[in-house]
């Protein structure tokens, strides 16, 4: 059995254990959220980005335009 003292010193090593406990589960947890809003922006900042170079090619098409292909008449090919 420990004296008074000593048992004084055991609780309040046990409760700075505590709070040390609760202030690494708090910056993990703030650490975790910073990661996580961090990567909502960067995939927000990307579809933006992606969006700017894929909506703006309007003058320029990649597909054929088919008001310049002519139809070949079958009676044309017999000659």
């Amino acid at each position: 059995m420990g004296t008074a003292k000593r048992e004084r010193q055991k609780a309040n090593k046990a409760l700075r254990e505590q709070e040390l406990a609760r202030k690494a589960a708090r910056s993990r947890s703030t650490r975790i959220g910073a990661l996580v809003i961090a990567a909502i922006v960067a995939v927000f900042v990307l579809v933006l980005i992606a969006g700017r170079f894929i909506d703006d090619d309007d003058s320029e098409s990649l597909a054929p335009s088919f008001d310049r292909i002519s139809v070949i008449d079958a009676a044309d090919l017999t000659r």
